[in-house]
């Protein structure tokens, strides 16, 4: 599995040094900006890196939908049959890597954003760091620092359970594709089709087990509490799409 992993690192190393890039430039705009004093660009950094982390998020989600589907659609998948390892283990190392590849951009992002805003309130606001405004700012809004925390943990906890889903959905519903249709006109429009109708079954379940927000503001504990059943579905649910798709390859889709 470990092999498998590292070799899904190496054939994605170039997205994932073009993103570490891209988020090092946006950063350095803040320092700039504080260098030739001015807001505007220290403003910007921090704006761009917002945006920047949504996107990572798609990124990864695209990455790792991507990769399965062109490898069926280009009929190049019949390498993972040479592999000497199972199907099941084949994808579940892609999914770990689509896991492993989200925490690291979420790291950067979250580094890379707290950096800009630390020189953004030191420098417009005279703050000495952005701890220091967050807790007064939440201090007015009767919150602690760990209270935010506690909910920060619960998104990033949903937000990772939420991408091994999405993307086992995404193997499952382009494994059954190829299996209905193999090379017919409608793949695209079924592959589609049964991604939606899987990703909005799902949601619409889990959207009845996400807690109240004011059950994520106690503490850390109760936080992820709170989030155990969302993301003990969506976990089941991934297991199971993706051992399906295991199946589904390894029997009746023609490579």
């Amino acid at each position: 599995m470990l092999k498998l992993i590292k070799y899904e690192f190496r054939k994605n190393r170039t997205g994932l040094l073009v993103m570490l890039l891209i988020a090092a430039g946006l950063f350095l705009l803040a320092p700039l900006g504080a260098l030739l004093d001015k807001d505007g660009l220290i403003v910007c950094s921090f704006v761009l890196l917002c945006i920047y982390g949504g996107a990572a998020y798609v990124y990864v989600l695209a990455r790792g939908i991507s990769a399965y589907s062109s490898e069926l659609k280009n009929r190049t998948g019949y390498l993972l049959m040479l592999v000497p390892r199972s199907t099941m283990s084949i994808l579940f190392s892609k999914l770990l890597f689509t896991l492993f590849f989200a925490l690291a951009l979420m790291a950067l992002s979250a580094v890379a954003l707290m950096g800009a805003g630390g020189i953004l309130m030191r420098e417009m606001y005279g703050a000495r760091s952005l701890v220091d405004m967050l807790r007064l700012g939440l201090a007015q809004l009767g919150m602690s620092m760990d209270m935010l925390a506690s909910t920060a943990l619960f998104f990033v906890v949903e937000v990772l359970s939420s991408v091994l889903a999405v993307v086992s959905i995404a193997y499952l519903s382009t494994t059954l594709s190829a299996t209905v249709l193999q090379q017919g006109r409608m793949r695209g429009m079924v592959d589609t089709m049964i991604f939606l109708t899987l990703f909005f079954g799902l949601s619409w379940l889990t959207d009845r087990l996400t807690p109240e927000m004011q059950d994520l503001f106690r503490n850390v504990g109760s936080a992820l509490r709170a989030a155990s059943p969302v993301v003990l579905v969506d976990l089941a649910f991934t297991a199971i799409f993706t051992a399906l798709s295991a199946v589904l390859l390894k029997r009746k889709v023609a490579l």
